[in-house]
């Protein structure tokens, strides 16, 4: 799954079991999303500016680790690893 699909998805339970459907036997299957409780939200938060914040209005749902986690393995999926991904601070930061 490529370019930041699961937060787009209004079900995403749902979602997750027909993945299977795709995968052999062991296949992997890759999330990518945005991470809702990394520092550069947080910093939006606390200084009440979120909504200078571009929000994409299609999203269903915004992740943390911990939300991902749950929804996959609450269908049935095992969490091998986790990465992040960091992006340099813009300069007015």
């Amino acid at each position: 799954m490529a370019g930041e699909v699961i937060e787009h998805i209004s079900n995403q339970g749902i979602f997750l079991e027909n993945m299977r459907k795709y995968l052999k036997k062991n296949g992997i299957m890759i999330i990518t999303t945005p991470n809702m409780s990394s520092l550069k939200f947080i910093f939006w938060l606390l200084l009440g500016k979120f909504e200078n914040f571009r929000i994409d209005p299609e999203h269903t749902f915004w992740h943390s680790e911990e939300t991902l986690k749950t929804i996959a393995e609450r269908h049935g999926w095992k969490i091998r690893k986790i990465y992040y991904s960091y992006v340099k601070p813009a300069p007015w930061w």
